[in-house]
């Protein structure tokens, strides 16, 4: 069971508006920026990432208009993963740890 608050989890979660990413779905800022963003990031069925994602791993989640993702923690660690921009809903939306 979740224990996060609505307050905490929004916290976890700001707007923004980007531009296009590379070929790669990394859209730098700059070149010397330090913090990479994965732009539309592909996503899977909870049910074809059962065998891959334990149940206690940690993940960021969000709910719009009954509409759900969650981002595993890992996916937002390491130098080529610190922003995840996608959108939900029609809604603009960062995942960052």
């Amino acid at each position: 069971m979740c224990t996060l608050s609505f307050w905490k989890l929004l916290a976890l979660f700001v707007v923004l508006i980007t531009g296009c990413g590379d070929s790669d779905g990394v859209n730098w800022p700059d070149e010397n920026s330090l913090y990479p963003v994965i732009e539309n990031p592909i996503t899977t069925e909870v049910v074809d990432v059962s065998n891959s994602i334990f149940d206690d791993e940690l993940v960021l989640g969000v709910v719009i208009d009954g509409k759900a993702r969650a981002y595993p923690i890992n996916m937002l660690t390491g130098p080529t993963r610190e922003i995840i921009n996608d959108e939900l809903s029609d809604v603009a939306i960062a995942a960052t740890w």
